[in-house]
């Protein structure tokens, strides 16, 4: 079987690893953290769903290290509640995540992505 190309969101991984976490969000960079993790945790599930698996794991690894770049990203010392909120909603989702990745679990796949989804539209409000 031929080795798959890379993908277009590990790329972008790969720059926001170099930029660091400060980038995520003075940047504007946050929203696509949060689309490059939508589309591992949809890639993820693709594979949960049609049995196949290899690189599953890998995929949801690596949404939850964009959530933690995303929550790196949060000035949670000025009070903000906001800021405070998502980053406990990101912790959440992580380990969300993490569960689902154990346990093979679609429907948590789809609630994080629901989640998430709600925190992009919202994030314009935060910036």
């Amino acid at each position: 079987m031929p080795a798959a190309a890379p993908s277009r969101t590990c790329a972008f991984d790969s720059s926001v690893a170099r930029l660091g976490p400060a980038a995520a969000h003075s940047n504007g960079f946050a929203p696509m953290l949060m689309e490059s993790a939508l589309e591992h945790i949809a890639q993820a599930r693709r594979q949960l769903h049609s049995g196949e698996g290899s690189e599953r794991r890998e995929l949801l690894h690596g949404a939850v290290q964009l959530l933690e770049t995303l929550r790196n990203s949060l000035d949670l010392h000025r009070g903000d509640a906001y800021a405070v909120n998502l980053d406990d909603l990101c912790d959440y989702l992580s380990r969300q995540l993490a569960a689902a990745s154990l346990h093979d679990r679609v429907a948590t796949l789809d609630e994080v992505s629901h989640l998430l989804r709600e925190i992009r539209c919202a994030w314009p409000m935060y910036v």
